[in-house]
């Protein structure tokens, strides 16, 4: 059996919708949370990985005290994603780097299914999220 990517995802929050990215390189077309492969070789954390991927596809500049703790962790036959969260301030303007932002309720994404096109890792992450409501 080989070992799982390792991956840092950050669900940002604004209000009480989810702020998702519609990728147009990796699983373009997909939502997904913001985050990617920890670069574990170099001794890079998952928060710091979260981070930094915040930082290459949005801009955002956080400290590690911003996104707290691990809330959950995902995992499909390819990969284990550690989940952070990030509750956006209201003054805070975001564009993407790369793709398309769409921002949805849990709920929303929920009664649409994959509709939305939903990554595994994130539609794994929203059904956590779900259950911890």
């Amino acid at each position: 059996m080989r070992d799982l990517e390792q991956v840092a995802m950050t669900a940002l929050w604004r209000d009480n919708k989810l702020v998702l990215q519609r990728r147009v390189t990796v699983l373009a077309g997909r939502l997904g949370f913001f985050g990617g492969k920890i670069d574990i070789e170099s001794g890079e954390t998952q928060p710091e990985a979260a981070i930094r991927e915040l930082r290459e596809e949005l801009g955002l500049e956080l400290e590690l005290e911003d996104i707290g703790n691990e809330v959950a962790v995902v995992k499909t036959d390819q990969y284990e994603g550690h989940v952070f969260e990030y509750r956006l301030p209201q003054d805070i303007v975001l564009i993407a780097l790369e793709g398309h932002l769409v921002e949805r309720t849990l709920e929303e994404l929920l009664e649409a299914g994959n509709k939305h096109g939903l990554a595994d890792l994130t539609r794994l992450a929203v059904l956590e999220f779900t259950r911890r409501q």
